[in-house]
């Protein structure tokens, strides 16, 4: 009963609410390289490449950094190449993941669009909806779905009269939304209000 009830839910709310298109400007960057997996899960996501030069007893040497996360290992990467690309090291910690790109991102609006949770918060809106995001999110505590490692993810919707009709957390190591009301702090909030003045005056220039 209760299964057929979200299903009911669902389809109702997916067909009357209308998401508008995403804009370029308020997207993160893409990933420098993806791997995915024969069913299209993504294995690896390499997120900035950065050339630099470091002193040695050698002297200056120059290195090519690449950063990302791998999804099989739930951490991120720090690797180093010589000029050539040649690997020389790589280090994995929780810590190295770095933010999550355009691809991913578009991943967690589509979990966002169809949680049944989500749903029934969206579905007294009748304006179109359009989805932001892009800042990664951590829990403090291990026994949290969101501890670092687990590739969270704010995402929000806004609409032309409220700046944020709902606001959830996107794992994107599992594909689940385990907040999907998320109580905004302060902090949070004011980095969504900066988000959306940015895209404001994005738009303003199209």
């Amino acid at each position: 009963m209760k299964l057929t009830l979200i299903l009911i839910l669902f389809s109702t709310a997916a067909v009357a609410l209308k998401f508008e298109p995403y804009y370029e400007a308020d997207l993160p960057n893409l990933a420098v390289k993806i791997t995915k997996d024969e069913q299209g899960n993504f294995i690896e996501v390499t997120v900035n490449e950065w050339h630099d030069s470091v002193y040695t007893k050698e002297g200056n040497k120059n290195y090519i950094f690449q950063q990302g996360y791998d999804y099989s290992r739930k951490e991120g990467f720090i690797r180093t190449f010589s000029p050539e690309r040649k690997l020389i090291n790589e280090t994995y910690s929780y810590r190295y993941d770095g933010m999550v790109v355009r691809e991913e991102m578009l991943q967690a609006f589509e979990l966002f669009k169809t949680n049944a949770d989500v749903l029934a918060l969206l579905s007294a809106v009748n304006e179109p909806i359009t989805l932001h995001g892009g800042f990664n999110f951590e829990d403090e505590n291990a026994d949290m779905p969101c501890y670092p490692g687990n590739r969270c993810v704010h995402v929000f919707a806004s609409t032309p009269s409220i700046a944020v009709v709902a606001h959830s957390i996107v794992k994107l190591a599992d594909k689940t939304v385990p907040y999907p009301a998320y109580d905004t702090d302060k902090v949070t909030q004011e980095m969504i209000e900066i988000r959306m003045n940015n895209i404001r005056k994005n738009r303003e220039k199209l």
